[in-house]
């Protein structure tokens, strides 16, 4: 057997690398043992299925006294609690998970838990998890187990408050269009049903009450909206001040990869979360505070004053905390965003600082988080500049309008695979021209070529004659030496732009297309897509003329081998784009071969 050549080898190593990976996917799932089940997923993991939630009984609303009264009577079972129950160390879970509150809105199903009143499930009804029946879920298995999770407070005297345990003024709380029904805690489990106010949009509270050592009462109050993802959190803190109060989102938002195969789920790439803090330094340059989990190897933190918000990211949810200007506060001296890591994988934590009055007695501080999907409109409608949190690239001007035409088309195609496919055709369209402009150029230098090579070979020796009688033959020709990479400086701002408006899009979260695409956001099961989108690669580079080396024109063409494997766990909805622009560049430089043929 001959030696073989460079173009043999690095076709041979092409074929190897091929049937290596795609052994690997297929046979990986059938002879390596899964991942078990964490034993808390059963107590902190499980998700509700729309219909397990309980049916409704109306009863007579609950007057002031009745509320003062529950809530005097859960300060007195707190203190009581106090004598049984050891508050854990901060950053330690609980042996006693606590008494749990289920709060159910038209768009959130949530779970609380009475040590520290933190959020032990949170999961948004409008999204399903990929692939799966269940609804989608922003407190990871991690946080539900620990002591200082979501929306918990940590005292700088006293970080234990994040874990102490408390007393909620409810067992039910359920905001519906009809009215509000709570269902108290006791031994009868009254149910009281609160019509809708005059406005006609029902808001719920839950309230809980910490006794803490040194005489002090915190007292977290959470109000729900009937629909929406913005919840009102008042801290009202009684007794000496601490320096600091903190409220904390912690750690990250949504499930880890290992949580989501250990739940059977399909690994998505909505894992890689990011802390931000947007002050108002970072929106007068235009730039946030960022800190992303594959910065934060090691304990980390950075900090914002007088922040408009801080936040922990996925790709498409978001945990954003947003606190009131300084007037609306009382014993509040000025509030600081915060975004850090303990340098553990997936332990991202966004908080709000608050300086408190030396000496005061009583402190009240209502702030507002958001707690749902990177939805434009609805962030937007959040104010405080919470649009910024969606990170549409550095062609995010570009990105936005063509995220929101995709999701105009998509009302009226009622699919947003096919939605996809008319506003890549519409993209294309209007780089019609340019595009095609840089198609003739590169033909024309393509059939010049035998004179280009002979300028070269008689003049190797003279660069400065070479140079003169190329730029000759150019302007005989009329041709623009670099008139076939002109038209890529328009081109590439808004191809980079689709790709993030379609990469980012918590629209396509869940969505189907067609046939075996049942999920835009999720990688095609059977890799259709990304070998389609390598074919056509393929075939793009096949009859596109070569102008350079013809050498590394073939290697360039086998490249598209290489793309092909790159994508094949890219989104669908990226792929279905790239398959359809890659077809229309087919059909654009056939039509110009044809084209040219015959004039020739």
């Amino acid at each position: 057997m001959g030696q073989l050549s460079t173009e043999q080898r690095l076709l041979l190593a092409i074929v190897l690398s091929t049937v290596i990976i795609i052994g690997y996917s297929f046979l990986a799932p059938r002879l390596l043992p899964q991942p078990a089940m964490p034993a808390a997923t059963a107590e902190t993991g499980a998700a509700v299925s729309p219909s397990a939630e309980p049916s409704r009984a109306p009863a007579a609303p609950l007057s002031a006294k009745e509320r003062r009264r529950a809530e005097r009577a859960a300060l007195a079972a707190v203190s009581a609690a106090r004598t049984t129950v050891r508050s854990p160390k901060a950053g330690v879970a609980s042996d006693a998970t606590g008494s749990e509150v289920e709060v159910a809105t038209g768009a959130v199903h949530a779970r609380f838990s009475t040590n520290g009143g933190r959020v032990l499930s949170w999961q948004l009804k409008a999204y399903r998890a990929t692939g799966s029946t269940l609804y989608e879920e922003l407190v990871s298995l991690r946080a539900a187990k620990s002591a200082a999770g979501p929306l918990s407070v940590r005292l700088s005297d006293f970080p234990d408050a994040a874990a102490w345990p408390a007393v909620a003024s409810l067992a039910k709380l359920d905001v519906g269009k009809a009215g509000i029904e709570q269902r108290l805690p006791g031994r009868g489990g009254e149910t009281v049903v609160i019509p809708r106010g005059p406005a006609g949009v029902p808001a719920g509270e839950l309230v809980f009450t910490q006794a803490l050592p040194g005489g002090r009462t915190l007292v977290k109050r959470l109000r729900f909206p009937a629909t929406g993802y913005e919840v009102g959190v008042e801290l009202e803190l009684t007794g000496p001040a601490p320096e600091t109060l903190d409220l904390v989102w912690t750690p990250g938002v949504g499930l880890a990869p290992d949580e989501e195969e250990a739940l059977g789920r399909t690994s998505t790439y909505q894992n890689d979360a990011t802390a931000i803090i947007l002050s108002g330094q970072g929106l007068a340059s235009g730039k946030q505070d960022l800190l992303k989990q594959s910065d934060a190897k090691k304990p980390a933190e950075k900090s914002g004053e007088a922040p408009f918000w801080a936040a922990v990211r996925n790709r498409y949810f978001v945990a954003a905390l947003v606190p009131p200007r300084i007037g609306d506060c009382e014993g509040v001296l000025a509030v600081t965003g915060i975004a850090a890591s303990d340098g553990q994988p997936h332990a991202l934590t966004a908080a709000l600082r608050f300086s408190l009055q030396p000496g005061a007695r009583r402190v009240r501080i209502p702030v507002t988080a958001y707690l749902g999907p990177q939805e434009f409109g609805a962030l937007g409608a959040a104010g405080s500049r919470l649009d910024r949190v969606l990170d549409l690239g550095w062609f995010g001007w570009i990105a936005l309008p063509m995220l929101q035409t995709l999701k105009f088309l998509a009302k009226f195609t009622r699919n947003y695979g096919v939605a996809i496919i008319l506003l890549t055709l519409i993209v294309r369209g209007l780089l019609w021209w340019p595009s095609q402009w840089g198609l003739n150029q590169m033909k024309r230098m393509q059939q010049v070529k035998p004179q280009m090579d002979f300028i070269n070979t008689q003049f190797k020796n003279d660069p400065a004659r070479k140079q003169e009688e190329l730029m000759r033959l150019y302007k005989e020709q009329k041709i623009n030496p670099v008139g076939g990479c002109l038209p890529l400086l328009l081109q590439i701002p808004i191809f980079f732009a689709l790709y993030s408006a379609l990469s980012s899009a918590v629209e396509l979260h869940g969505t189907p297309f067609a046939f075996w695409i049942q999920d835009l956001s999720a990688m095609d099961p059977y890799y259709i897509l990304p070998v389609l989108v390598g074919g056509t690669m393929f075939i793009q580079q096949a009859i596109t003329p070569v102008v350079g080396d013809p050498a590394q024109a073939k290697m360039m063409r086998w490249m598209s081998v290489v793309f092909a494997f790159m994508f094949m766990k890219m989104p669908s909805g990226l792929m279905l784009y790239w398959l359809v622009q890659n077809l229309f560049q087919i059909v654009q430089q056939w039509r110009t071969n044809r084209m040219t043929a015959q004039t020739a």
